[in-house]
């Protein structure tokens, strides 16, 4: 395959995974939180008022910097400017896919059947992750340029595998350390450093970073404890770092991605060299080694810092390398002519990518498991081709297409549901260009819905509280108290409106319909209604 041709197949399934399925999402998420602390590092005049963006987590990560310095240079927003980041890390994520797969001894035409299906991404219940992340998020970032820096490990190129590693360690640390153990383990193996050096200088970089970065920081603390209170409220609001509050289930599904993954390298090791049977033997398992080691430190010995790294979450990397290892050897049994073997071997993959799991239960609608066997069928028809044919790429493509449509479509397995509204854009519009930047806001029949987070965004304007911040409990003890203090106010439904003057809140925006018998209405449309109450 021409590089012309390889790098147009790639691009054609990064539009499809950011337009389509996975898809990719803006303030539905933790870009709720994300942009108001970039809004504050760049003018601090903004969210003067605004509780998570007083409480800053951005000092060990470059991504303030990049979107910072790529909004100076083209005046963009930072919407423009995050999607950008975003798309490119799909694209060189799934180029890293593809680098793996022709690594473990497959043509580059079939081998594109590795990063069509895998790229669709999977939700991996428990820690509560995306293979792909729909946000343009640090993590999400930090884990396709992971993928690209074990591509280029599995073939050797150790210094651009040490250079992708360490621009992922900047963007996200944790989401890369299953990576970076395989690598120094590999190149300690080798008795060849020097790659390694990329990564020490990353690492020297994040300091510097940390020490210099502008704006209000929250100070960590890395070597304390996590209090009875404190981990009261950890468990309420975010129970994926507690492996003892995960379904029983979720770790029979980590098993059998796990033994998925051992069978089917068994099935292709005679055709891997050195280094993909190292890496293919090494993910896997570091994922799975990860679920003990998180129980071990939050569970037992409730590290704080291990609320944030949030170690269980390198699980993830068993899941990959399982969609990657079986969809391999059905591409290798396909080159033998065994349809049977190959089938089976898509089982695993298909149904994870349509399904968000491998193991839950025996029972499953018979709708499920023809569209299964529809994806299985499409794959198969596509890998046979593609050891034959060139033009078979464009039936890859077809694959990733069908099989996303499928899940999203047919199944109804959306990862998502869109929360923005043309009158809630209105309000916040109304909003930043008629009130001071240090008014406060308060949604108190919106608190528990992502509504609010979208309004505080668009609006640039401090919200009084909302769930969303709430995920920021492993960050901060003080911001976690408040926090639920403020949660429980709004949650106290006898609580008279006029009472949040008190609290320092300026205005209130209610649904439209909601009767409000005192305060100034200074805004409404169909939906929404936005009252003067200081």
């Amino acid at each position: 395959m021409s590089w012309p041709l390889r790098w147009l197949v790639l691009a054609i399934l990064t539009g499809y995974g950011l337009w389509m399925v996975p898809g990719s999402t803006y303030l539905l998420s933790d870009t709720q939180i994300y942009v108001p602390m970039l809004d504050r590092i760049s003018d601090p005049t903004f969210f003067t008022r605004e509780l998570v963006a007083q409480r800053q987590h951005l000092s060990l990560t470059i991504y303030d910097e990049t979107a910072l310095a790529a909004k100076w240079i083209s005046g963009l927003d930072y919407e423009s400017i995050l999607g950008a980041m975003q798309a490119l890390s799909r694209l060189l994520g799934l180029y890293g896919l593809l680098l793996v797969a022709t690594a473990m001894g497959l043509a580059e035409v079939p081998a594109m059947l590795i990063p069509a299906v895998v790229g669709l991404g999977t939700a991996i219940h428990g820690p509560a992750v995306l293979t792909v992340e729909l946000e343009p998020v640090p993590r999400g970032i930090a884990v396709m340029l992971s993928l690209l820096a074990l591509g280029l490990a599995m073939h050797g190129r150790n210094r651009s595998a040490g250079l992708a590693g360490g621009v992922a360690f900047l963007f996200h640390a944790p989401a890369v350390v299953p990576f970076l153990v395989a690598f120094a383990l590999f190149q300690l193996w080798q008795r060849d450093l020097r790659p390694l050096s990329w990564i020490l200088a990353a690492v020297v970089v994040s300091v510097a970073f940390a020490v210099l970065q502008p704006g209000v920081v929250e100070k960590q603390q890395f070597f304390s404890q996590i209090d009875p209170d404190w981990e009261k409220l950890q468990r309420m609001r975010a129970s994926y770092n507690w492996l003892g509050m995960w379904k029983p289930w979720f770790f029979w599904n980590f098993a059998a991605n796990g033994l998925v993954a051992a069978l089917a390298l068994a099935r292709i090791w005679k055709h891997l060299g050195v280094r993909a049977r190292f890496y293919a033997l090494a993910l896997p398992l570091i994922g799975l080694l990860s679920l003990p080691l998180g129980w071990l430190l939050m569970e037992h010995y409730k590290w704080t810092l291990m609320a944030q790294v949030q170690p269980a979450r390198s699980v993830l990397f068993t899941v990959v390398m399982a969609l990657t290892l079986s969809i391999a050897a059905a591409l290798f049994a396909l080159r033998d002519s065994k349809w049977i073997e190959a089938a089976l071997w898509l089982v695993p993959a298909m149904f994870t990518v349509l399904h968000g799991y491998l193991w839950e239960s025996f029972a499953f609608p018979l709708k499920d498991l023809q569209m299964t066997g529809l994806a299985i069928c499409a794959a198969m028809l596509a890998g046979w081709f593609a050891s034959r044919k060139l033009w078979a790429s464009g039936l890859i493509v077809a694959v990733a297409v069908l099989t996303g449509w499928l899940r999203q479509d047919v199944l109804k397995r959306s990862n998502y549901t869109p929360l923005e509204n043309a009158d809630l854009t209105a309000a916040a519009r109304w909003t930043r260009e008629n009130t001071a930047k240090d008014a406060m806001f308060l949604l108190p029949e919106l608190a528990r819905s992502g509504e609010s987070g979208i309004f505080r965004v668009r609006a640039q304007r401090a919200l009084f509280v909302d769930w969303k911040i709430g995920g920021q409990v492993n960050y901060s003890r003080e911001l976690s108290f408040e926090w639920w203090r403020r949660m429980q106010l709004v949650d106290d439904k006898k609580r008279t409106f006029e009472s949040w003057r008190s609290e320092g809140v300026d205005y209130v925006v209610l649904k439209a319909p909601t009767p409000f018998a005192s305060g100034s209405e200074v805004f409404r449309n169909a939906r929404y209604a936005i009252y003067k109450i200081r």
